[in-house]
């Protein structure tokens, strides 16, 4: 693309004398004034591909062409934008692609030189180069308006399927002093609670740091039970203390919401608390927790969870007011015998006027073991894309010792779970406790907080770098 702006100057000439010979035959024309980029797309890009050879022991790239009409790219006609929200893959060559431009009313497009900076008349069959923000002139027919816009390219700058983590974040004493840790993300924020000796004590750090932990100053005490409890639904946080209800919006001061029977608080989904009692009967609040009414269940309430218990709400896309709300947890039965105590339950919430309460489903227990949970002390359950992930301490082989050595996942939303091969806990030098807090955060950084040694991880798969 080497054409520099004079040819365009000729063009217009060459418009102007047929526009000239035209009028002459009778005709008034002579081009328009104005004009737009009205569509913009990548008909050819080279991908660098990474494999493995046949034998699997060595790393082999090669090069694929591809057509990536399908990546959709947005023109903003009022901030005089181009972009693609879906991001080209991975290893794209960004500097030479192949690309179309369309205009209104024959509209002429130029780019600005990378180097130069002066305009270039710009044909689809030109080398185009994305690698960084360009500028794009478009000229009308008759040259006497001219339009500029900025056009970016999104590549994906990570593969897909790769997770990384990140060094360690901090060693922080006040969280290596912690046990029985719940981790949520909330308000822009982490934040940890966990038993400190006879207290419970909490501390948070911006999602976008991770390296300086506050401690959170209540205007309550937190009983022992308080952090396990802890849920968030929509912008506040519950907990139980003792046995009333209490509310927050900013992990600080916690308002009394009313007196319960409810022991232990487990989920939340848009318009409902969901909590046991010391029978083991689930209830459910619609009002905050003021009130509470029993939930229908499906099998035996002996075998709903009662110990490290969370619950997962994800849209039904093709039902609005429907949604899935997933729970996984253990069961309070001889906990640390090493036999599996993890179950998963299930409703459909449906949220339109006038709807039925649907009961909670089952999913039994497999009939392979190996589909199922080792047992788990001091479990942790996120959600993770479409993913669960399960991590907690887990006895070392050959020894009584328990230990946070691995992640599991469950691709069927708790249904079956195997331990991952994505996303490994072995390179973290942080295993050697049976503590630990797991969350994800709204940019789908996935963190560990390690009770022992204080050591905060945090890691993201490739698909969700920005």
């Amino acid at each position: 693309m080497k054409r520099i702006a004079y040819p365009f100057f000729m063009l217009l000439l060459a418009v102007a004398f047929m526009a000239s010979c035209v009028k002459g035959e009778g005709t008034e024309f002579e081009g328009y004034d104005d004009t737009a980029i009205v569509g913009f797309s990548i008909t050819q890009a080279t991908v660098t591909k990474y494999t493995k050879t046949k034998a699997g022991d060595k790393d082999s790239v090669y090069f694929q062409k591809i057509t990536p009409t399908k990546i959709q790219f947005s023109i903003n006609q009022l901030e005089n934008t181009i972009y693609n929200n879906e991001a080209l893959p991975y290893g794209t060559n960004a500097k030479k692609l192949l690309g179309n431009f369309t205009t209104r009313y024959g509209g002429i497009v130029y780019l600005k030189d990378l180097k130069t900076n002066n305009p270039v008349y710009y044909n689809s069959t030109d080398t185009l180069d994305l690698s960084s923000e360009r500028e794009v002139l478009v000229y009308s027919s008759n040259g006497t308006y001219k339009r500029s816009y900025k056009l970016k390219l999104n590549v994906q700058v990570a593969q897909p399927d790769s997770f990384q983590w990140k060094d360690a974040l901090t060693s922080d004493a006040n969280l290596a002093s912690l046990t029985g840790m719940r981790m949520v993300n909330f308000s822009g924020k982490m934040f940890v609670f966990g038993v400190n000796g006879n207290s419970v004590k909490a501390y948070s750090t911006a999602t976008n740091d991770g390296k300086t932990w506050a401690a959170i100053s209540p205007n309550i005490t937190f009983d022992a039970n308080f952090a396990q409890n802890v849920v968030k639904k929509d912008n506040a946080l519950f907990s139980i203390n003792g046995t009333t209800i209490y509310k927050s919006s900013d992990a600080t001061t916690w308002t009394a919401v009313g007196s319960t029977s409810v022991t232990r608080l487990f989920a939340a989904d848009s318009n409902n608390l969901y909590g046991l009692n010391a029978s083991n009967e689930v209830l459910r609040s619609s009002d905050n927790g003021a009130t509470w009414t029993a939930e229908t269940l499906d099998s035996n309430k002996n075998n709903f969870p009662s110990v490290n218990v969370f619950g997962f709400e994800s849209k039904i896309e093709s039902t609005p007011t429907l949604s899935s709300l997933v729970v996984v947890g253990n069961l309070s039965n001889n906990i640390g015998d090493g036999t599996q105590k993890q179950v998963t339950w299930s409703k459909v919430v449906d949220s339109s006027n006038g709807a039925l309460n649907n009961a909670w489903s089952f999913y039994g227990f497999p009939s392979n073991s190996n589909n199922r949970l080792p047992e788990l002390v001091n479990m942790q359950v996120a959600q993770y894309g479409q993913l669960l992930l399960a991590t907690g301490a887990e006895t070392l082989t050959g020894t009584n010792n328990k230990q946070v050595q691995r992640l599991y996942v469950s691709k069927d939303w708790g249904v079956t779970w195997s331990k991952s091969t994505d996303i490994q806990l072995v390179n973290l030098a942080a295993n050697s406790t049976s503590q630990v807090a797991m969350a994800v955060d709204a940019d789908n950084y996935l963190w560990l907080v390690y009770g022992t040694t204080g050591k905060v991880y945090k890691g993201i798969q490739g698909r969700f770098v920005k």
